[in-house]
């Protein structure tokens, strides 16, 4: 255990580690944080096998990459499973919710953030809602169409921009210029 100093002046704790490898990245044993509120202990024999186990979080994959991952997030709350990640994946409790089935469709939604897709990239959504910024993007086609909207929640004072590309760009600014090209 050490200590360091980051860039705002405050010491902060370093934990510990202890690494083990053999023909990385095939077998390792990782403990990391040692000496910290939330040490972390890694196995991983790849393909077949990773586990992280931590006070905060637990996950566990069978087959990683594409195979089994079994993840509990006891810091963000959540309960997930993904069968195979990033393809299949499903997500309940306070702190995270999801379910997707890519590329068909996807909901996802944390206390900030949600995002939407169906028939990904025929149509894709993202919101961020942490005060006092109120974020919406809309897509179809990547960037065929976008529409954004970015709202100050305390002064009411927007920003939005349309593209349809090669067709045109639409902006209103926060201070009520416009703009169509």
């Amino acid at each position: 255990i050490t200590t360091t100093t980051n860039g705002f002046g405050d010491v902060e704790l370093v934990g510990g580690h202890d690494k083990t490898f053999i023909a990385w990245p095939i077998y390792f044993h990782d403990d990391t944080g040692i000496g910290t509120t939330n040490p972390a202990n890694w196995r991983l024999v790849l393909p077949f096998y990773s586990q992280m186990r931590s006070p905060l979080r637990d996950s566990t994959s069978y087959l990683w990459p594409l195979g089994l991952t079994i993840t509990d997030d006891r810091e963000k709350r959540y309960h997930e499973v993904d069968a195979p990640w990033p393809f299949i994946v499903f997500a309940r409790g306070p702190g995270k919710t999801a379910n997707r089935v890519w590329p068909f469709f996807g909901h996802a939604h944390t206390a900030e953030e949600s995002s939407d897709f169906y028939l990904w990239p025929l149509y894709r959504v993202g919101r961020t809602h942490s005060d006092p910024l109120d974020r919406t993007r809309t897509r179809i086609l990547f960037f065929l169409y976008s529409d954004l909207t970015e709202k100050n929640t305390e002064t009411g004072q927007a920003f939005r921009r349309t593209d349809f590309w090669p067709l045109f760009t639409a902006r209103r600014e926060r201070d009520g210029r416009e703009r169509l090209q």
